[in-house]
Formats: structure tokens, C-alpha cells, sequence
């Protein structure tokens, strides 16, 4: 068991550990540092009778059963902007994940699976389109499932930034950035 702390002024995101010992120095191991609370995936969510109930913004660790979706449920109103995003695939598990979001009827109104710059992992930014309870699902894209099917479901009115402009500057300049991506005009 590995114990470790991070940093206040560590930046959201995916980051590496190598542990050494006398036998040699790790693989890197991947791991996330999240500002969401965080709750367990509940073992009895894979149905829309089912939906674990969340509050956002939160994140979920959880991890897909063989054949299985996993369901979240969280009331809110119309207009409201929503993020939802799978971290699993970047953080070297199995789970290739596919996201549904759906209204309380069980009406998809949204599919996601493979957004460009992220490895397979997935993640959209929306406004709720009426008011209530809507459903966010997640499981794996060959139905596979155990513990190595891991995730991270984080949801929340945050920025989805997928990168700068400009991409690159020179090291011996100060230069200014500019975020691109979803909801990035505050960052």
C-alpha cells in the first residue's frame, strides 16, 4: 500500500509515480489528482430503476461488471451547463468507456465513446435541456467488466479544455495562452 500527498498548487489532472526499492524502480503509475468530491460507484446502479443518486459537481470512482452499465442520477434545471467526462483509458485501465446520458424516461439524448485526444476515454459539455432528473450511464464499449475495468466519472459545470493557442512557445519568452476547448471562456 502506497501513501502519498499532493501539493495544493498540483494542477488537475493525470500525473505519474515510479516507486524505487532495492529490487529496481516501477513502471510509472498513473493517477489523478481531481478538486471534486469524490463517492464510490454504488454495486447495485446498473439499471435506470437503480440510478445512484449524486449531487453535483462530484466525481465517482467506480468500475464496470461484465455486460454491465453503471447509472447515475442527479435532479437540476433547464439551461444548466453540465460536463461529464470518463477518465479511465489515460489512467492505464481496461475500460474503454462509452457515456449515455438520458433523460428520467430513459430517452438517450446523448452517446459518446472515443473523443479525439483522449485515448479512447470520453467527455461532453451540454445544457440541460428541461428541467429534472437526467441519467448519465457509463460501461465498457466490448462489455467487458472486473476490477482491472476501472474508472473515474466526473461531473460538474467545469471547463473541458483539450488544449492552447498557441500549441508551442519558446522556453526563453513569456508568452500568453490562450485555453481552447468547452466552456473555457473563464480560464
Amino acid at each position: 500500500l502506497l501513501s502519498a500527498s499532493v501539493a495544493q498548487t498540483c494542477p488537475v489532472g493525470i500525473h505519474a509515480v515510479r516507486v524505487a526499492t532495492v529490487e529496481g524502480i516501477s513502471n510509472p503509475l498513473l493517477f489523478m489528482v481531481d478538486d471534486l468530491p469524490t463517492v464510490i460507484g454504488a454495486k447495485d446502479n446498473h439499471s435506470l430503476k437503480t440510478a445512484q443518486t449524486i449531487e453535483l459537481p462530484i466525481a465517482i470512482d467506480g468500475m464496470t461488471e461484465s455486460g454491465q452499465a453503471d447509472y447515475f442520477q442527479s435532479p437540476g434545471s433547464r439551461g444548466e451547463w453540465v460536463s461529464v467526462e470518463a477518465v479511465a483509458t489515460r489512467l492505464g485501465t481496461r475500460l474503454d468507456p462509452v457515456i449515455r446520458i438520458l433523460d428520467a424516461a430513459g430517452q438517450e439524448l446523448i452517446f459518446l465513446d472515443d473523443s479525439p485526444g483522449l485515448s479512447g476515454d470520453c467527455r461532453v459539455r451540454f445544457q440541460r435541456p428541461e428541467s429534472g432528473t437526467f441519467v448519465v450511464s457509463i460501461e465498457d464499449a466490448s462489455q467487458g467488466g472486473n476490477s482491472a475495468y476501472q474508472y473515474r466519472l466526473r461531473i460538474g459545470d467545469f471547463p473541458l479544455v483539450s488544449g492552447t493557442v498557441p500549441a508551442v512557445v519558446n522556453q526563453t519568452q513569456v508568452s500568453e495562452l490562450r485555453a481552447v476547448g468547452h466552456g473555457v471562456e473563464e480560464v
